[in-house]
C-alpha cells in the first residue's frame, strides 16, 4: 500500500498538468457521477453547500471534472512561491468559478449565504492555534473545525465530496454522499469528529490514493516533538 501511496502520488502529477492545460474532450465520458441525486435535493433546498472533501491524488482534475458539470467556489491557501501561485490560480481557474483565500473567512460565508456551492479541504494539519484535538483514523489530529463554524455563519448544509481514479482505463468517479443531518450542532468537538470520521470512510474506498504523505499528524498536543513516532 504504501508503494501504491507514491505511485497515486505520481500520477496525480500527471493528471494536474492535464487538469491545468487539457481540454475538456480528453475527458469525455470518462468520468462517472454517484449520487447526483443527493447533490440536486441539496441545491433544491436554496442553501449554500460547503462540498468537504479530501486531498486525493485526483484533486486538481477531480476539480476539473466537476467543473464540467457546475459552478463552483474553492476555498484554497495561497503558495509560499508568488510564481508558483500564479500557476496554480491560473490552472485552478479554469474549472472553478472563483478561489477564496483561506483567511477570507468573509468570502467564504458570503458565498455560503448566496446560496453558492464551496469545495473545502479540512484535512490537513494547519497548527494547535488554529486546530482541536480529533481522531483521525483512530490517531489524534490536529484539525480545523471550519466546517461547523462555516455552516452555521453560512447557514448551510455540509456535503461530504470524493473524487477517485476508479480504473486503470483512465475512468473517473465523482461522489456526492448525502448531506449531513443535525449539522452543525452546538459542539465543535463533536462535529469536527464527525466530519473527519465521514472522510475516512470516503478515503477508504480507494485509501492508497489519499495524499498521506502531506504530513497529517506533524502537530503533537502532547508537548513532544512528533505527532506519532514508528517503531
Amino acid at each position: 500500500m504504501a508503494i501504491e501511496v507514491f505511485e497515486n502520488n505520481a500520477i496525480g502529477l500527471l493528471e494536474t498538468a492535464n487538469a491545468w492545460w487539457s481540454s475538456t474532450a480528453r475527458f469525455e465520458n470518462r468520468c462517472t457521477i454517484e449520487g447526483l441525486e443527493h447533490l440536486e435535493a441539496a441545491k433544491a433546498n436554496g442553501k449554500g453547500i460547503l462540498l468537504t472533501a479530501a486531498h486525493y491524488s485526483t484533486l486538481d482534475l477531480g476539480g476539473f471534472l466537476l467543473g464540467q458539470h457546475l459552478d463552483f467556489y474553492a476555498v484554497y491557501r495561497p503558495h509560499n512561491n508568488p510564481l508558483f501561485d500564479h500557476f496554480i490560480c491560473k490552472g485552478r481557474n479554469r474549472f472553478i468559478k472563483q478561489l477564496i483565500n483561506n483567511e477570507s473567512s468573509r468570502g467564504i460565508i458570503r458565498n455560503l449565504r448566496n446560496g453558492n456551492i464551496v469545495w473545502f479541504a479540512p484535512d490537513q494539519d494547519m497548527g494547535p492555534k488554529q486546530s482541536i484535538e480529533v481522531p483521525f483514523f483512530g490517531i489524534p489530529a490536529a484539525t480545523v473545525p471550519s466546517a461547523s463554524k462555516l455552516a452555521r455563519l453560512g447557514k448551510a448544509q455540509v456535503m461530504i465530496f470524493a473524487h477517485y481514479r476508479s480504473s486503470e482505463d483512465g475512468h473517473y468517479l465523482l461522489k456526492f454522499h448525502p448531506v449531513m443531518s443535525d449539522f452543525p450542532s452546538d459542539d465543535e468537538i463533536s462535529d469536527t469528529t464527525r466530519v473527519n470520521i465521514a472522510l475516512e470512510q470516503a478515503i477508504r474506498e480507494y485509501p492508497t490514493q489519499y495524499m498521506w504523505v502531506h504530513r497529517r499528524f506533524k502537530t503533537a498536543f502532547d508537548g513532544s516533538d512528533k505527532a506519532v513516532r514508528y517503531e
